[in-house]
């Protein structure tokens, strides 16, 4: 006997995902209302990319679906949007399509822009003017733990490097042409850092990452 039932299911639809991680500065929050749809809330991420000492952009327009993110997004709208603050995260976003558009007004009317538009999925960590203001749960972190290190946010030397500075970050850029190069190179070096020459960091080994924490 055919089992009808089992024949009249509604076959489930496969979907490819695709997702893009990486560090950006936050700008432009809002509420976009369409002209035929509902109303939902929006921002962009100017994601860095190339040399941590020089580094490019990517323009990210996107809409809100990661609940977290759009709690994180609502709670820092104000900060977001002031040009005098840098909120700093680390995001993932999907299905992201390239276009562009032509300024209609300014000094750039008539310049072509262009940018992805996508999904922002989530924020994992960030960080305003300087201060961490998010951290990854621990299960999130150990997962990161795999991570290139330019998906980690990299903070520039103390001019004077001692002994006694009391928090060790998890990368540093160091510049060969600062005049302290050497003693700062041999303070990383003693502090337990290793230097990536394929992104230009010192990163702190995961055994001394942990006993600073």
């Amino acid at each position: 006997m055919t089992n009808n039932t089992q024949n009249n299911e509604t076959p489930k639809k496969a979907f490819f995902d695709l997702h893009t991680s990486g560090i950006g500065y936050l700008n432009r929050a809002r509420t976009v209302t369409p002209n035929n749809g509902d109303p939902y809330e929006s921002v962009s991420i100017a994601g860095l990319h190339g040399r941590s000492d020089n580094p490019s952009y990517s323009y990210f327009d996107t809409s809100i679906v990661g609940e977290d993110a759009a709690d994180f997004v609502t709670k820092h709208k104000a900060t977001i949007n002031d040009r005098n603050s840098k909120v700093l995260v680390r995001f993932k976003v999907g299905d992201g399509n390239a276009t562009s558009y032509e300024v209609k007004s300014g000094q750039n009317k008539g310049q072509r822009n262009h940018l992805i538009k996508c999904r922002l999925l989530q924020i994992t960590w960030a960080s305003i003017n300087g201060e961490v203001v998010l951290k990854p749960a621990e299960s999130d972190q150990q997962g990161q733990d795999t991570e290139s290190a330019e998906q980690q946010p990299a903070e520039q030397l103390p001019t004077s490097v001692t002994p006694s500075v009391p928090t060790l970050k998890e990368t540093y850029v160091l510049d060969q042409n600062d005049p302290d190069f050497m003693p700062k190179r041999k303070w990383l070096i003693k502090q337990g850092y290793q230097y990536d020459s394929l992104n230009n960091v010192w990163c702190l080994t995961k055994n001394n990452s942990e006993a600073a924490a």
